[in-house]
């Protein structure tokens, strides 16, 4: 502050205009205890600022920092500059912009115009916005967390994430924007700046921190699950876009456990539930066939469970004693007749194939046909909100195209949904599959009706 009480001095030496009238020295804030005249304690700064305002208004200046930028340009020296700066004055100054929003990269150019070559801290500044990236919980949300929820997935958007780092670190981000995108970008491609600018800073803030994963292990849950082998993933993981082998198998380590829990669930519940399931061959290959070692057929069974939504879920399940097997004998061939209805839909059906069929010949032989509907009638149509959901079963290591095996994956699924022993021997479920399937589960079902 030393400085400070100079320059007033000399302001006031020199004949310039005098910018506090009838009051006492601004400048001099020590911090003795008694109160002289012409001295004032620090406790009284607003009403200091707020008489230095006035005056300084009356003086032609418009605010605290117009006068301040005037003293810099016509009356403080280099020497004095340099004091200030040298006493971190300067950094505190930016580091006051900085944290009130008001340093933005235009302010930035102005202010290094003003000072020229001196210590500027842009450094500091732009270290500091980027430790607040790299602390931000939606760079650092981990998909490995216990309980794991499906929700760590449907929220990553890059617009969301762009926006959180940008209240965090506006300079930083802007000036990672105007490299990756021109000023009069359209729309779409300022779009594309974002997920570049999110993906750089993902990737420098998980070479940080390895901790610091969210986007990369969403790009390598992407990845195995599109089926790219190990080795490219190695790559990516090794440039910052990718999650190690390991991390990544905690990931779905997490995730099987959580589906499990889920399926679980299924049994206790009070929803019907639809069981399909059906054969998964998958070629065990080798690289050098031998007399005992060729290549062959695994034969492995994979399926589902699916949840109707609300409005299309029929009642509980039905008891054994609701299987009227004995009306068995009394269907005949009225049972199979198709009704008018039907016999409607069908003829819609096949004229919309015909005259789908004759414009595409039309077309190939460039002639002219009228403009008629060739749409094939939508019947009992499915509200898309109303979407079933879908619980994936394990894979199981029984071959369905045997009978004693397909019971083997009948009690498997017993006890992956968590079904009591009573609900297996008094309550029916629908199963769904091609014909081997339900022939081997029909052969159990009539097996299970003459036991009974």
């Amino acid at each position: 502050m030393s400085q400070l009480n100079r320059t007033s001095h000399r302001i006031q030496k020199n004949g310039k205009p005098t910018y506090f009238h009838n009051m006492p020295d601004i400048y001099d804030i020590s911090e003795a205890p008694e109160i002289r005249p012409g001295r004032s304690g620090p406790g009284d700064i607003e009403a200091r600022l707020a008489s230095a305002k006035a005056n300084l208004f009356v003086n032609g200046f418009r605010s605290l920092l117009d006068a301040a930028l005037h003293e810099a340009v016509h009356a403080m020296d280099e020497s004095e500059f340099r004091q200030f700066s040298d006493a971190g004055c300067l950094t505190k100054l930016v580091e006051t912009f900085r944290d009130a929003g008001l340093l933005s990269m235009k302010v930035r150019r102005e202010i290094c115009e003003v000072l020229g070559t001196h210590n500027v801290p842009d450094a500091s500044v732009y270290h500091a916005e980027f430790e607040a990236i790299r602390k931000s919980p939606v760079l650092n949300r981990s998909l490995a967390q216990q309980p794991w929820s499906p929700s760590n997935l449907e929220t990553f958007n890059f617009g969301n994430i762009y926006s959180q780092l940008q209240q965090k670190s506006p300079n930083l981000l802007q000036l990672l924007q105007s490299f990756v995108s021109p000023v009069d970008a359209a729309e779409s491609d300022a779009a594309n700046g974002k997920r570049r600018v999110v993906m750089a800073l993902s990737s420098m803030a998980h070479c940080r921190s390895k901790k610091t994963n969210f986007v990369p292990a969403m790009f390598s849950l992407y990845q195995y699950a599109s089926g790219v082998p190990e080795r490219p993933m190695l790559c990516m993981n090794h440039l910052g876009f990718g999650v190690s082998r390991r991390t990544l198998g905690r990931v779905l380590e997490q995730m099987a456990k959580y589906a499990r829990g889920r399926l679980r669930g299924l049994g206790p519940s009070k929803h019907p539930v639809i069981f399909v399931f059906d054969n998964l061959t998958v070629p065990a290959t080798v690289r050098y066939a031998r007399l005992h070692n060729n290549s062959e057929l695994l034969s492995y069974t994979a399926g589902y469970a699916l949840l109707p939504p609300p409005s299309h879920q029929p009642m509980r399940f039905l008891q054994r004693s609701d299987l009227r097997i004995h009306r068995a004998n009394a269907i005949c061939i009225d049972d199979f007749i198709p009704t008018t209805l039907d016999l409607n839909n069908i003829h819609l059906c096949l004229q919309a194939l015909v005259l789908q069929a004759t414009r595409t010949c039309a077309r190939y032989l460039e002639i002219k046909v009228p403009n008629v509907n060739d749409k094939m009638p939508s019947l009992e149509p499915i509200d898309v909100k109303e979407a079933p959901r879908v619980h994936p079963l394990p894979t199981y290591d029984y071959n369905e195209a045997i009978v004693d095996e397909v019971i083997e994956i009948l009690n498997s699924i017993k006890e992956d949904v968590g079904m009591t022993p009573c609900q297996a021997e008094e309550e029916l479920f629908l199963f769904f599959g091609d014909l081997l399937t339900v022939q081997n589960i029909r052969y159990l079902l009539l097996d299970c009706i003459n036991l009974y």
